[in-house]
């Protein structure tokens, strides 16, 4: 059976870092320049994590991934510049950004859009992201509407499927086995009540259910 990874988005601060990190979560998703999201942080609040990370490289193996909405050719220079090890692209992009990239990019799609246009519009992906209509929003979409050839394509890609919506610890064993994504990607879910910041107990809880399915 495939190994299923977690990836907790939205993370804020060096304690939440240091969570993930003693949980052995796989990736860490940290939203820049997208004032928007409750969960944007300036670059400073990234750079103190990002050096938090490095310094404990022997105990960490933690995949750091730049969260970015349409962002632009500077900004994803920044992104690499400072020391990310992916890019999670969403919204409006230009082949010229595309190119730009110099580290892995996972591209973010909203479940509706059609689902040739989510696989193939572009080339050169390391990873394609399923995600609720309103992205960030919490809500769970129908697993079962999937379309497993397609998503068997997107492996023989070379690319890895990122399933996300509304995952928590009470869903995410259900979503493993109906939807059999290689990442489970987890924002809301493991939120403190009134959405301020993680929840310590509920990440080690989501940890849990999904090495319990291995």
């Amino acid at each position: 059976m495939r190994k299923t990874k977690i990836k907790i988005c939205g993370i804020t601060s060096t304690e939440e870092m240091k969570w993930l990190i003693e949980e052995e979560v796989e990736y860490a998703g940290i939203v820049l320049f997208y004032k928007e999201s409750r969960r944007y942080c300036t670059l400073e609040q990234a750079e103190s994590m990002i050096k938090m990370v490095k310094k404990q490289m022997e105990q960490s193996r933690i995949t750091l991934v730049a969260v970015c909405v349409s962002p632009t050719v500077d900004q994803v220079d920044l992104v690499w510049k400072m020391g990310f090890d992916m890019i999670q692209l969403h919204g409006e992009l230009s082949q010229e950004v595309l190119k730009r990239c110099k580290i892995p990019v996972i591209r973010a799609y909203h479940f509706q859009q059609n689902s040739e246009e989510v696989c193939f519009e572009e080339q050169n992906l390391a990873g394609i992201l399923l995600d609720a209509a309103k992205p960030g929003s919490g809500e769970v979409f129908d697993w079962k509407q999937l379309d497993q050839g397609n998503i068997e394509r997107i492996r023989r890609a070379g690319m890895q499927f990122f399933l996300a919506g509304g995952l928590q610890c009470e869903n995410v064993r259900a979503a493993i086995s109906c939807a059999d994504p290689d990442v489970v990607d987890c924002s809301s879910g493991v939120e403190q009540d009134g959405s301020k910041g993680k929840d310590r107990e509920k990440i080690r809880k989501l940890v849990s259910e999904v090495r319990r399915y291995e």
